[in-house]
């Protein structure tokens, strides 16, 4: 095999943040609350900032970056549109968690019980993985790009 330098290397991310309540500290399902899908996000810049909701997360993105500067630029750009612009005039801050508990009546919407975009499969058996769900209570997040 021979060693290339690969040229011309975007990165891009799509993270999503539990939010929580100011007054209380305790953690809000987004459903509803803020919109966009997957398919349909809700642009905020014409370069391809945008948000939607992922489970009883918010979840953004932002356009591909050349440097590790841009991408920092452009992940604290969003997390600071979030908290000030979307969150805060309602009573809420975005927090970069891994996990956190919700109670009982707060999911029972279906998108807050809808885990995933898409099926994730064993790299070696090839079958699809089944969802855990130890605790009905837990929702997790993807972190790339998150940092508290």
């Amino acid at each position: 095999m021979r060693n290339e330098i690969v040229k011309n290397v975007l990165i891009g991310a799509d993270p999503e943040m539990f939010i929580y309540s100011l007054d209380t500290d305790t953690p809000f399902p987004v459903c509803g609350l803020v919109g966009g899908t997957k398919k349909h996000p809700i642009p905020i810049t014409e370069n391809g900032h945008a948000l939607q909701e992922d489970n009883v997360m918010i979840e953004y993105c932002i356009p591909p970056c050349k440097t590790s500067e841009e991408f920092v630029e452009n992940i604290t750009f969003v997390k600071n549109y979030i908290n000030d612009t979307v969150l805060k005039p309602i009573g809420m801050i975005a927090k970069c968690i891994a996990s956190t508990m919700f109670e009982y009546d707060q999911l029972q919407s279906n998108q807050a019980q809808e885990f995933g975009c898409s099926e994730s499969f064993n790299a070696w058996t090839g079958d699809v993985n089944e969802v855990g769900r130890d605790n009905p209570l837990l929702r997790t997040a993807g972190k790339i790009g998150c940092q508290a």
